[in-house]
């Protein structure tokens, strides 16, 4: 429940319905979010990669191929896919919360690397799939995508800004 993925579920079974899009989950946790997911592969089979389970060099394979990584979590108090997504090209889709929205910048900021929820919920979800729908291959998604491949979160930037803080 922590991820997030009830709600994804739901919107992907909206948008699904309405655009050409795939889908690539892979993960264990709760048996129902799991049963949720296959319920998806099975009425989208063309659409809807799902594998219960976790391999970490299959999760960097698909985070790397993918065009978005969807992160819906309820609580994060780092999260790391969401800089691999970053360095790898792959545009983030996260909900603010946690060290998500301190690593992401939305849409809406100049500076974006990314789409920042502001509230998890089934509508807000939906809508960010249909944003990036609509900005898929233009102009504007492929500096999100250079902008969050230049990021930086090493040690060397976090230091100079926690100094700054004590000046």
């Amino acid at each position: 429940e922590q991820k997030g993925i009830d709600v994804l579920s739901e919107a992907l079974g909206d948008i699904l319905c309405e655009k050409e899009i795939q889908f690539v989950g892979l993960g264990s946790g709760d048996d129902q979010l799991a049963e949720q997911l296959h319920s998806l592969r099975e009425r989208f089979p063309e659409q809807v990669g799902f594998e219960n389970g976790y391999s970490n060099a299959l999760a960097h394979q698909i985070e790397a191929g993918a065009d978005y990584f969807v992160m819906p979590s309820r609580f994060e108090p780092c999260g790391l896919n969401q800089m691999y997504s970053l360095r790898y090209g792959t545009i983030p889709i996260v909900n603010g919360v946690g060290g998500l929205v301190d690593t992401v910048r939305d849409v809406g900021d100049q500076q974006a690397t990314g789409l920042v929820l502001n509230r998890l919920s089934v509508q807000a979800l939906s809508a960010a799939f249909k944003n990036v729908c609509d900005i898929h291959g233009s102009v504007q998604s492929f500096e999100i995508l250079k902008r969050g491949m230049r990021a930086e979160y090493g040690w060397g930037n976090s230091s100079n800004q926690y100094l700054k803080c004590y000046q």
